[in-house]
């Protein structure tokens, strides 16, 4: 990140294997009770967390969703010429 390169490639990896392990450590809908309520909750938690690298590494691009950045406006709303 300190460099801006390959935000992306890292932001994949860490999501992939944050993806695999909250598949395999956080089988809540193999329990009952309280211990479902405490894995369903950790499972989202890192849902959540893949959601933000997703974000990292889609902000992390130059040519990303972000507007093009112009010059001072010419057109003043409600002004005529």
């Amino acid at each position: 990140m300190v460099l801006n390169r390959l935000v992306w490639l890292g932001a994949g990896g860490l999501g992939v294997l944050t993806f695999v392990a909250m598949l395999t450590a956080n089988a809540f809908w193999t329990m009952n009770g309280h211990e479902r309520f405490i894995a369903t909750n950790s499972f989202f938690e890192h849902l959540g967390l893949i959601a933000g690298l997703v974000v990292v590494a889609i902000m992390s691009e130059p040519t990303s969703c972000r507007p093009a950045v112009v010059g001072p406006s010419t057109i003043v709303q409600g002004a005529s010429r």
